[in-house]
């Protein structure tokens, strides 16, 4: 029976120094990316109010309008 070690040996180097690879330079790329700076704001800016615009189109469908001595009444119906 053929002595399996010096292949096993052959076998497991290469993939140890794969991974060895690996480990390193996921190390050096991890360093790399956490040292570039970004701008952050200096403070939250929460007293500013956003303007929302809404477009909506509608079917006019059938249309009431009942005038009465306090005002007029509008009735839609819309599709």
């Amino acid at each position: 029976m053929p002595d399996l070690r010096p292949k096993i040996l052959l076998l497991f180097l290469p993939l140890l120094l794969v991974g060895i690879a690996f480990w390193a330079g996921s190390d050096f790329l991890t360093k790399q990316l956490l040292s570039f700076s970004y701008r952050t704001p200096d403070k939250l800016q929460a007293d500013k109010l956003l303007q929302v615009l809404l477009k909506l189109n509608f079917t006019v469908i059938d249309l009431k309008i009942q005038e009465e001595q306090n005002g007029s009444i509008s009735v839609f119906e819309v599709a």
